[in-house]
C-alpha cells in the first residue's frame, strides 16, 4: 500500500514533499485538495489535519503527518546519518520565514486599482476580498455545524483573518530576505562536487532551489526581494533535476501570469493597462460626442 499526499497545486509545502518522494523513488497517490473550492476546509480534513494546512501524508500504516518539514523527513529515506545534522541547520533556516504565505498583497498598497479591484470586490467576482468573506463564512459555518471541531475552527478563522492583511504580509518580507542572504551563506561552505549538506542530494537541495523558484515568482509581484546571483546559479544547476521537475508537473490551475525573461509578470498588470486604455477609449469618445 502506497502513502497518500493530501495535495494542491501551488504550495510551495507540497512541492517540497512531493520532491523529496521523487527524489527517493517513493511512488504515493495523489489526493488533490481544491483550495478555491474551499476542500481543506471540510469536515473530513479538519480531522485529518486540524490546522487545515496543505499537505498532509498518509503513511501505509495509517499514521498521518502534517507538518511538511516532518514528511519530508520521513521520506527522505537516501539522506545519510552523517549529513542530518546539516540539513537540519538548512531547514531551520528555510522554515524561518513564511515564503510560503507570501501572497500578492503587498502589491495592492501601490497601485491603486488593484487596491480598489482586492478591497471593494466590484470589479471582479473572485477578488479577495469577496473569496476571504466566503472563507469566513464557511468556517463559521462549518463551526456550528461540528461542535467537536468549534475550537479548531475558530483558531483558523483567526488566522484567516491575519493572512490576508497587507500590513502582515509585508511584515514577511524581512525574514525572507534574511532566510535567502543566509541561504547563500550556507552555500559558500558548499564542498566542490557536493550538494550542499554532503555527497548526496537531500531534502536540502530541494528546498533551496524550490525556494529560489518561488522567491523568481514573487520577484514579478515585488521587487524589493533580491536573489544573490549563486542562489540562481544553484537553481539552473538543480532545475531540471528529475524530483524538481514532477515536483512542479502535477494536475491543478494553472498560474495566473505570464513568463517575460524568466520572470513571472502577474496577469493583473495586463488587466491594470487594459482598464486604463478602455477608461481613456471611454473618455475619449465622451468628449468627442460632447463637441
Amino acid at each position: 500500500m502506497s502513502p497518500t499526499l493530501y495535495d494542491t497545486r501551488f504550495s510551495l509545502y507540497a512541492q517540497l514533499v512531493r520532491a523529496v518522494m521523487h527524489e527517493n523513488g517513493i511512488e504515493f497517490n495523489s489526493h488533490y485538495i481544491s483550495l478555491p473550492d474551499g476542500e481543506q476546509l471540510e469536515p473530513w480534513f479538519a480531522r485529518l489535519n486540524p490546522k487545515m494546512l496543505v499537505p498532509s501524508l498518509k503513511l501505509d500504516d495509517g499514521t498521518i503527518v502534517n507538518d511538511s518539514r516532518a514528511c519530508m523527513k520521513v521520506m527522505d529515506k537516501n539522506c545519510p546519518k552523517d549529513q542530518e545534522e546539516k540539513v537540519e541547520r538548512i531547514l531551520d533556516i528555510a522554515y524561518s520565514c513564511d515564503l510560503g504565505w507570501y501572497s500578492t498583497v503587498p502589491l495592492k498598497k501601490k497601485v491603486w486599482l488593484w487596491y480598489l479591484m482586492q478591497e471593494s470586490g466590484l470589479m471582479c467576482p473572485s477578488c479577495p476580498a469577496l473569496m476571504e468573506s466566503h472563507v469566513q463564512k464557511t468556517i463559521k459555518k462549518y463551526a456550528k455545524e461540528n461542535p467537536d471541531l468549534e475550537e479548531i475552527y475558530l483558531a483558523k478563522l483567526e488566522k484567516s483573518t491575519k493572512d490576508v492583511n497587507a500590513d502582515y504580509n509585508l511584515d514577511r518580507r524581512g525574514p525572507i530576505q534574511k532566510c535567502l542572504d543566509d541561504l547563500v551563506e550556507i552555500l559558500k561552505e558548499r564542498k566542490k562536487g557536493e550538494w550542499v549538506s554532503g555527497p548526496v542530494f537531500t531534502r536540502a537541495d530541494a528546498v533551496i532551489c524550490i525556494y529560489v523558484q518561488w522567491v523568481k515568482w514573487q520577484v514579478g509581484w515585488d521587487a524589493d526581494l533580491s536573489l544573490h546571483p549563486s542562489l540562481v546559479e544553484f537553481y539552473d544547476e538543480v532545475k531540471d533535476r528529475e524530483c524538481i521537475v514532477k515536483a512542479f508537473d502535477v494536475q491543478g490551475p494553472k498560474w495566473v501570469g505570464y513568463y517575460w525573461r524568466d520572470r513571472l509578470v502577474p496577469v493583473q498588470r495586463v488587466m491594470i493597462a487594459t482598464a486604463v486604455v478602455a477608461i481613456s477609449g471611454i473618455t475619449y469618445a465622451i468628449l468627442k460626442r460632447t463637441k
